[in-house]
């Protein structure tokens, strides 16, 4: 699957270009039409699915406008399929991809449509994996999507939670925010979410029980921690990316709920700009395309092993960007409950999984993510089940022990074990995670299991060098924004000065 595709990734310049260039032939009549039906392989029942369709010139169509139009939910170039259309075209050749989520193969083919032609082509979806089935809920908490076509969207990415994007912080107020795809029919309604963009981070404000209208939002002032913490008070989730300048200032008050580790947002123009002003890696370590990807791992790891105990996240941004929605997703195992609310218990015990593309349902010792065991007589031994799918091809699986890679597996090497992977022993506090990543050259393509703990009779893990690492990254903060807030920095500078983390 094609996450974050050059093809995903039209500016507003190149949208409106885009949207010029087919007017002409929008407004012309079709040629023949083509009864398009899309079901499951195994239970022939309709399946709803996402279609990228193409001309012999290979240029995106678009569905006709005025004149039967056919699609739903339309953005870059793309249109959703619920089961089935009726495609009325232009005479050519066409050849469409048809994507139902990532638990599903990917189907390529191609027609023809002729004069006064009257067709029809069914396209069998086949499904290799059901997480759902497997007690696992997948969320894409950052989406800009019109609320009507959501459970369309839901039902095509196999997605069961998406909280929506319905206002941004302008300087002045909380307003709607600039869409890639806008409808003015949407109203706000409960359970929307709100966007903080900020030189100080980026947050997402996310509404947990859909009861919530923007009214209950608070607003920003001098002190970001108190903002954050007002949020929280009024049951607002807070969630950050993992590369804000005052991370380690929110972390240290205890106002951050959740992490973004994979950002999709970051695809579109004000992500972009965001990203300018976040912490940055160093280009030499982390070059290229995959490197911010690599990146926001790295510093993921960092506050685990300095003792920070913060479920990870993912957002796509679908709507501020074109990437599909739940391109970037976090499974939550709820054992089988889809609602909000058990979503966001299985986050809160880190019982997670993050995404771009691969599969990944890993257990230890039975148990998934987020599990604490205990050491005995010093020591623990920890085995690893693993369940592991994807339609792009893997590279490799890494074990990561406290943040250092302790086996690094090829998928040939996997396959020849029997899907067996080795023990992991402790004989000290630490923490263990399961990492697939896969080949992906404009990107960096991964699947990361949230940690499973192991404590000793003093507690858990946290490495003093990395926490020194965030105390410095507090410093580079205060030597900016510390002014505004010179007693909570102060707080925060205790906190990672003391051994222990939370």
């Amino acid at each position: 699957m094609l996450l974050f595709d050059r093809s995903y990734r039209l500016g507003w310049l190149a949208a409106a270009a885009f949207a010029l260039a087919c007017a002409d032939a929008s407004a012309r009549r079709p040629d023949g039409q083509l009864e398009l039906s899309v079901v499951d392989a195994k239970s022939g029942q309709p399946v709803a699915a996402r279609l990228h369709l193409r001309d012999a010139r290979d240029n995106a169509v678009s569905p006709a406008r005025g004149v039967d139009p056919w699609g739903a939910a339309p953005l870059g170039d793309y249109v959703y399929v619920d089961g089935e259309t009726l495609l009325g075209l232009r005479r050519g050749v066409y050849r469409f991809d048809l994507d139902a989520g990532p638990e599903f193969r990917t189907q390529h083919g191609h027609f023809e449509i002729v004069r006064h032609a009257e067709d029809s082509k069914r396209v069998e979806m086949t499904r290799f994996a059901d997480l759902a089935d497997e007690g696992w809920a997948a969320a894409d908490l950052a989406t800009c999507r019109p609320v009507a076509d959501l459970p369309l969207l839901h039902r095509a990415e196999q997605l069961a939670y998406t909280p929506t994007v319905s206002a941004a912080w302008d300087g002045k107020a909380w307003a709607p925010p600039e869409l890639a795809e806008r409808r003015r029919r949407d109203k706000v309604s409960p359970g929307a979410s709100a966007l903080w963009d900020d030189a100080r981070g980026v947050v997402w404000l996310i509404d947990p029980d859909e009861s919530r209208t923007l009214e209950a939002l608070p607003q920003p002032g001098e002190s970001s921690v108190a903002f954050l913490n007002e949020a929280q008070e009024r049951g607002w989730r807070v969630v950050a990316s993992i590369t804000s300048r005052e991370l380690p200032l929110w972390i240290a008050h205890d106002v951050v709920d959740a992490v973004v580790v994979i950002d999709g947002w970051a695809e579109s123009p004000a992500g972009k700009e965001a990203a300018k002003r976040g912490r940055q890696g160093d280009g030499l370590r982390y070059p290229g395309a995959q490197g911010p990807g690599r990146w926001r791992r790295v510093l993921y790891e960092s506050l685990l092993d300095a003792g920070v105990h913060l479920p990870a996240v993912a957002v796509s941004g679908s709507g501020l960007n074109t990437a599909p929605i739940g391109a970037a997703r976090v499974y939550a195992y709820t054992d089988g409950d889809a609602s909000p609310g058990a979503w966001w218990d299985a986050a809160d015990r880190m019982a997670t999984v993050v995404t771009n593309g691969p599969l990944l349902r890993p257990f230890v010792e039975g148990a998934p993510p987020g599990e604490t065991f205990l050491l005995v007589n010093g020591k623990r031994s920890l085995t690893i089940g693993l369940n592991l799918a994807t339609r792009t091809k893997i590279d490799y699986v890494e074990i990561v022990k406290n943040g250092a890679t302790v086996h690094n597996i090829r998928i040939a090497e996997l396959a020849a074990s029997g899907g067996k992977l080795p023990s992991i022993e402790f004989d000290a506090p630490g923490w263990l995670a399961i990492v697939a990543v896969a080949e992906s050259p404009d990107h960096y393509e991964m699947a990361m299991s949230a940690p499973w703990f192991v404590e000793g009779k003093g507690g858990g893990r946290a490495d003093s060098e990395d926490r020194t690492q965030w105390l410095n990254a507090l410093k580079e903060a205060q030597a900016e924004f510390g002014a505004s807030d010179a007693k909570a920095y102060a707080e925060a500078e205790a906190f990672w000065k003391a051994p222990e983390g939370r």
